[in-house]
């Protein structure tokens, strides 16, 4: 039985040094981190959305800009009336 145990802890202790290696060879192969795609053609997402939040931050600034000139009254609607109404609107009777 003595030999058995021997034998059995010479065969762990091989597998588990083996193991090991397996491990480290792995480990040196893998890169740490994923690479970055700095490649030409493929797009940088980040530039993109910062691209698209400074856009509609103008589109915002534009808006206010017309609401604050239709509400302050700078522009003023007039309707005149033609001579010949209901030919010209198209509802004849």
């Amino acid at each position: 039985m003595l030999h058995k145990d021997t034998y059995l802890r010479k065969a762990v202790t091989i597998i588990a040094v083996m193991l090991f290696v397996l491990v480290v060879v792995i480990m040196h192969d893998a890169p740490t981190i994923m690479p970055v795609a700095n490649a030409q053609g493929i797009p940088d997402s980040g530039a993109q959305l910062n691209q698209i939040i400074q856009e509609l931050q103008t589109l915002q600034d534009q808006v206010a800009q017309i609401n604050q000139t239709l509400s302050s009254g700078q522009i003023t609607v007039q309707i005149a009336e033609s001579d010949d109404n209901d030919s010209s609107n198209g509802r004849g009777h």
